[in-house]
């Protein structure tokens, strides 16, 4: 077992691993702030997971059969001598503890932020949904325009005292109008 520790770490498999969780963290990160902004459909980060997962084990062969080098990609030779790993630095033994970690704690933080987002939109809370509009001033009386909204937020709040009930935003309701139109 501790043969093939030592065969990952010489063939950089743990900081190649440590590398693209990072990277795949911030692509992350970004495109939760960038697809509400800009109005992309809600499935294409479930999309990005699921690119990210499968890239993972693609980046795992490929950081172990090949190296990356002065002369670019080369096929990892595994017959090198032991006594090359000897003439690395100490250093080099935290700096791949050091990805190791870093690694495990961005896998255990995505895994439960992908929990928490998968599973908070599916539950239903078995309450009545109602969603209050403002009130149109059909009398065009420029005096009264405060009226619909005040009526509105009333309303709203005296229903949302009641337990049974869960108010659905009127931003939300808005901007679903505004997709169907």
């Amino acid at each position: 077992m501790a043969n093939i520790f030592t065969e990952l770490k010489k063939r950089k498999v743990f900081n190649s691993a440590a590398i693209y969780l990072a990277t795949a963290f911030v692509i992350l990160q970004v495109a939760q702030i960038i697809i509400p902004a800009l109005h992309i459909p809600s499935w294409t980060l479930s999309f990005i997971v699921v690119l990210l997962i499968l890239g993972f084990p693609i980046v795992v062969i490929f950081s172990w059969i090949y190296d990356v080098g002065n002369e670019g990609f080369v096929k990892t030779d595994s017959s090198k001598p032991e006594a090359e790993d000897e003439a690395q630095p100490a250093g080099m033994k935290k700096s791949s503890l050091f990805g190791i970690v870093t690694s495990i704690v961005i896998t255990i933080f995505m895994i439960y932020k992908g929990v928490d987002f998968f599973t908070t939109s599916n539950k239903a809370s078995g309450k009545i949904s109602i969603a209050v509009l403002n009130f149109d001033n059909i009398r065009k009386f420029k005096d009264y325009d405060w009226l619909g909204e005040r009526i509105a937020s009333n309303l709203t709040f005296k229903l949302g005292e009641i337990s049974q009930i869960s108010m659905i935003d009127r931003l939300q309701i808005l901007t679903k109008l505004g997709e169907i139109d």
